[in-house]
């Protein structure tokens, strides 16, 4: 069956990629862990040697990956999901560049596509980026712990800073959200380094302020499809509201400590 006919969108291509690459490793014997935080999709062993590895998948038939690459001890390995077969291309220093072209093609398009749609996820393993994001979302939530307020925290990687737009999906969030808690504290993280990430900007989101001092705009035909019916004006949230921006976690607890009894949490 060719690939248009079982009608992968362009949001699912992405996980179908990554599954045929986690199966196609497996079955040469590479130890496969799937990670999905830090832009990394995968992490691959091979003779206990690491490899970080972002997977692109594409419906164009071309020879390697050719976009932009945000960390350097990262392998972006291309895999071309075509109508008439599956292709992978590795990346430079791959470890599968010692398999010739025609090992790399896929013939098995329709056990692959049955198999990824039955497929349950395991849990991701907690690996140092959710250490480190986990332990600054405690640290936020004891913030307010000591005044008794239950806060929402949501942390994001350097992707937020190279290539979301102005209308995050998240923020605010859902209505059910928006009732639930006072405000929610947004956490952009940036690489430290190709291992670790460090607080880039804390963002105070006060939900009495949505659609007033922050300025909430429609969402775009994918997030209207999500169900989502606002989103907030990222860029001009940024220009605009500047005195609810932090640069660290000690200037967030002052503002804290400072502000809250006027800002009515």
């Amino acid at each position: 069956m060719a690939f248009n006919e079982y009608k992968i969108d362009k949001h699912s291509i992405g996980s179908f990629g990554e599954f045929i690459y986690k199966e196609f490793a497996k079955s040469k014997n590479f130890k496969v862990i799937k990670t999905n935080i830090g832009e990394t999709d995968i992490e691959l062993y091979s003779n206990e040697i690491k490899y970080l590895i972002d997977v692109k998948a594409t419906k164009n038939d071309t020879d390697g990956y050719k976009g932009p690459r945000y960390k350097n001890n990262t392998l972006y390995e291309q895999v071309v999901i075509s109508n008439k077969y599956i292709k992978i291309n590795p990346d430079k220093n791959s470890p599968l560049k010692s398999y010739k072209k025609e090992d790399l093609i896929l013939n098995n398009f329709d056990e692959l596509f049955k198999k990824w749609k039955s497929y349950k996820s395991l849990p991701k393993p907690i690996n140092s980026y959710q250490k480190n994001r986990n332990e600054i979302k405690k640290k936020i939530i004891n913030i307010f712990k000591e005044k008794n307020i239950n806060i929402r925290v949501v942390c994001r990687g350097s992707v937020s800073l190279t290539r979301w737009s102005a209308k995050p999906d998240n923020l605010p969030g859902s209505q059910k959200i928006i009732n639930k808690y006072p405000a929610t504290i947004f956490v952009q993280l940036a690489y430290n380094d190709n291992e670790s990430e460090n607080i880039s900007k804390i963002f105070f989101i006060d939900h009495k302020n949505l659609g007033k001092k922050i300025k909430l705009v429609e969402p775009d035909k994918r997030q209207k499809n999500k169900g989502i019916h606002k989103v907030i004006d990222f860029k001009a949230f940024q220009e605009e509201l500047p005195e609810f921006i932090f640069k660290n976690l000690s200037d967030f607890k002052l503002f804290v400590k400072k502000v809250y009894t006027t800002i009515k949490l």
